[in-house]
């Protein structure tokens, strides 16, 4: 996934090169998820090793951030942009069996907020790429945890891995899930030390996450959010 970078061939046709993969390796390029990448892109490697258990799926989240820094954009969300991303990379494993301690995806959701495709938005004209968004922006998170909550049901979470592409993101989602800002301190610490990542800030939180893992089976909640306004999320269990 990838939502910064223009590319053809794709990155997915570089990465066969370069690593060395089987030529019939499957593909599955997505781009302009931005902050939902992460997830979403989990998302679609658990449907490829729920179809074909035998696979193994190698997950590439990478941004240029720094690419929509548009030195003609000078309104404050814009000024807070260019100081909140970060350019970066990340990748994962996904299996239909354990190769070791981590997540084991239990259920998906995939949700597009109504009514808020202005959000956050790309543009582009003579000057380059903008990253656009509306004073409804900074609520659009919380505005979609109901849809959340009703999805999990009764569940009790004992542990998230939230893209923290805003103080307030990471507050309300956690809130909605019946946690607190110590269940949230990776994520904090994420958006503390790197900023913004992108669609690998949840890889980034994920990895974290195992530094001080939750204990067998505890349930748990991945959630990222992408322009529009859409909210990607991953219902899973710790398995250890």
């Amino acid at each position: 996934s990838h939502a910064t970078g223009w590319s053809v061939p794709n990155l997915d046709v570089h990465l066969i090169a370069r690593l060395g993969l089987k030529p019939t390796t499957r593909r599955i390029p997505m781009t302009t998820l931005a902050c939902a990448g992460g997830v979403h892109s989990l998302i679609r490697a658990h449907d490829h090793t729920t179809a074909r258990p035998d696979d193994t799926v190698l997950v590439v989240v990478t941004e240029a951030l720094s690419t929509s820094y548009n030195h003609a954009d000078t309104s404050i969300p814009s000024m807070i942009y260019k100081a909140l991303f970060a350019d970066s990379a990340a990748a994962t494993i996904v299996t239909a069996h354990p190769l070791q301690p981590g997540l084991r995806i239990d259920d998906t959701l995939e949700y597009w907020l109504p009514d808020s495709l202005d959000r956050y938005a790309g543009r582009l004209d003579t000057t380059g790429m903008h990253f656009d968004s509306t004073r409804q922006a900074p609520a659009s998170a919380a505005q979609t945890m109901p849809t959340l909550r009703g999805w999990l049901g009764p569940r009790i979470v004992d542990w998230a891995v939230i893209h923290p592409g805003s103080p307030s993101i990471i507050t309300d989602v956690a809130y909605a899930l019946g946690l607190d800002q110590v269940d949230a301190h990776h994520a904090y610490a994420s958006l503390d030390e790197n900023g913004n990542l992108g669609g690998a800030s949840v890889l980034d939180v994920l990895s974290r996450t195992h530094t001080t893992p939750p204990h067998a089976d505890a349930v748990g909640v991945m959630a990222a959010f992408g322009p529009g306004f859409t909210l990607s999320a991953i219902r899973g269990t710790w398995h250890a």
